[in-house]
This record gives C-alpha cells, sequence and structure tokens, in this order.
C-alpha cells in the first residue's frame, strides 16, 4: 500500500493525495507509507525532509487586538439600544 508523495502547496490549499491517508490505515501499514518506523526519523532523514518539504511551522494570523474586541460588545446594535433607553434616566 502507498501513499502519494506529498507536495508543498501555497499557504491556505489542502494536499492533494491520492489512495488512502494516514489515519486510515492501519498501524501495520502506517510506517511504511510514512517511510518512518516506531523509533522515528533519523537526524538525516529529518533534516532531508525539513529541505524538501519546509519547516513543521503554523503561520501566525493577524487578529483584532483584545481591547477591540472588548468595546465592540459596548457598540453592537442591541447594547446600543440598551444605552439609549438609560440615557434620559
Amino acid at each position: 500500500m502507498t501513499i502519494a508523495k506529498p507536495e508543498t502547496f501555497p499557504q491556505g490549499q489542502a494536499l492533494a493525495r491520492e489512495g488512502p491517508t494516514p489515519e486510515t490505515l492501519s498501524n501495520r501499514e502506517v510506517y511504511p507509507a510514512l517511510r518512518s518506523g516506531p523509533e522515528g526519523l533519523t537526524q538525516s532523514e529529518a533534516a532531508a525532509r525539513i529541505d524538501q518539504y519546509g519547516p513543521n511551522v503554523l503561520a501566525e494570523v493577524g487578529g483584532k487586538p483584545l481591547i477591540v474586541k472588548l468595546l465592540a460588545n459596548f457598540t453592537h446594535l442591541m447594547a446600543l439600544l440598551l444605552w439609549a433607553r438609560e440615557w434620559p434616566c
């Protein structure tokens, strides 16, 4: 049983594979399919895979600062209606 050779895709695109994926294989089939073993990769194989596929890091995703998220809770429609209702009192 073989798994298609992984390829590097631009960020955000899914990896297209032919055949079974590692999570569908039995324990005996996973190691040969991934060209590994219970002891893991050798240093030279790990370095070769880093050169081929790049480092295993997650890209940082920018988001709204926490203070902006907090202030947004006070400026949505229902909050503004409640603020307006209490203002004349």
